[in-house]
C-alpha cells in the first residue's frame, strides 16, 4: 500500500523487506533475519498501491500467482496474511468474501472486496488469497466507526487484484511512451531511486506493515 511506504505523498528515505523464514519461531530475532533493502519504484495514492523493488533479491523467490477476481463470488472462502501491531508476524486469518464495492470511496477504478476475514491495524499491503492460494486482493483498510461513533467490527476491504494488474499495465505503457507515471522520482527510469523507510525494529518491537486506517 502507498500509505505504508510514504508520508504526505513522498516515499520514506529508507526501507526494508523481510522475507518469511521456512519455519516461524515466534522470535523477532529469528523471524526477521532475512532482511533486504527496498526502493519505491512507483506509487498511486488514490488507489493506495505501491510498487517496490528488492535490492539484490534472492534468485529463488517463490511467486504468488495473481489471478483475475472477476469470477470470485460472495461467500467464497479467503485468507488474509499480515503483521498486526499486537500480534505475531505473518499472521493468517480466515473468512469469506462478504460483498463487492465498485469505485470505493468515490475513487474511479478502486474496486474492492469486502470481507470479514480479520484485517487488523498493521495488515495493510498483505495478500488476500483464495482457497487455491492465489492472490485475488491486497488488504488495504478497515472500517472503525459508524456515523454515530459506534465501533464497527469485521468489515475489511481488499483491493481487487485486477486493480493492481491494470495499474501495472498502465504504468508500463506510460514508461514506453515516456509519459511520467503516478510517481517516479526525477525521471521515468531512475538509476538510483530513493528508498522507502520503515523504522528498523528494535528488540521486542513489532513490525508495522502499515497503519491499516481507512483511506
Amino acid at each position: 500500500n502507498a500509505h505504508v511506504v510514504a508520508k504526505i505523498g513522498r516515499p520514506f528515505k529508507r526501507g526494508f523487506v523481510y522475507l518469511k523464514p521456512d519455519k516461524l519461531q515466534g522470535s523477532m530475532k529469528d523471524d526477521l533475519k532475512h532482511r533486504y533493502k527496498a526502493i519505491v519504484v512507483d506509487m498511486n495514492k488514490d488507489l493506495d498501491l505501491a510498487l517496490l523493488k528488492i535490492v539484490k533479491a534472492p534468485e529463488d523467490l517463490t511467486v504468488i500467482n495473481m489471478v483475475s477476481p472477476d469470477d470470485v463470488e460472495i461467500g467464497e472462502p479467503v485468507v488474509a496474511i499480515g503483521h498486526p501491531e499486537t500480534g505475531g508476524l505473518w499472521t493468517l486469518t480466515t473468512g469469506s468474501v462478504s460483498s463487492l464495492i465498485k469505485d470505493f470511496q468515490g475513487i474511479k477504478g478502486k474496486h474492492v472486496f469486502q470481507t470479514e476475514a480479520s484485517v487488523n491495524r498493521g495488515n495493510s499491503g498483505g495478500p488476500l488469497l483464495n482457497a487455491y492460494g492465489h492472490l485475488i486482493g491486497i488488504n488495504t483498510s478497515i472500517s472503525r466507526k459508524a456515523a454515530d461513533g459506534r465501533a464497527i467490527t469485521d468489515i475489511n476491504f481488499s483491493l481487487k487484484s485486477s486493480v493492481a494488474r491494470d495499474w501495472l499495465e498502465r504504468r508500463q505503457l506510460m514508461a514506453r511512451s515516456y509519459v511520467k507515471p503516478d510517481y517516479i522520482p526525477g525521471q521515468v527510469a531512475p538509476a538510483n531511486p530513493p528508498a522507502i523507510a520503515t523504522k528498523e525494529p528494535s528488540k521486542g518491537e513489532k513490525v508495522d506493515a502499515g497503519d491499516g486506517k481507512t483511506m
